[in-house]
């Protein structure tokens, strides 16, 4: 049987990985977006409406996937508060967890403000780019 610290110390490594692999599955969105574009295969980005818009679907997708990861990292982070007994050093661990958790929920909410910077910035009407967002 395993122990609790097994446990614990595997579902943190999982979190190690699922957090830079949605990273990097975002940017790789974002590298393909640009290519098309690039390319002229697909993705028209003439105006600033559209990159806007681009930018708009990456930050939305990029919110979800911070939400998704805070709320296992929160639950995680209350696991370990629960199981630590009278262990000081998993206590703080616990802590840090759920800071970190709440970290990347202001993060979400700042991708999902992200599109309206982009949008300000260039100078994009409230048309079809940002609309959606």
């Amino acid at each position: 049987m395993r122990s609790k610290n097994f446990l614990i110390g595997e579902a943190g490594r999982v979190l190690g990985v699922a957090a830079p692999s949605a990273f990097f599955i975002a940017l790789q969105l974002f590298a393909s977006v640009a290519n098309a574009a690039v390319s002229g295969t697909g993705i028209d980005i003439s105006t600033p409406d559209q990159v806007v818009g681009i930018i708009c679907r990456i930050a939305a997708d990029m919110f979800w996937i911070l939400i998704a990861l805070s709320t296992v990292m929160v639950l995680f982070g209350a696991f370990t508060y629960v199981t630590a007994g009278e262990s000081a050093e998993k206590v703080n661990s616990a802590h840090k967890i759920i800071t970190y958790a709440a970290v990347g929920i202001v993060v979400a909410l700042l991708a999902r403000g992200f599109p309206y910077i982009v949008a300000s910035v260039l100078g994009a009407s409230s048309g079809t780019g940002i609309k959606g967002c």
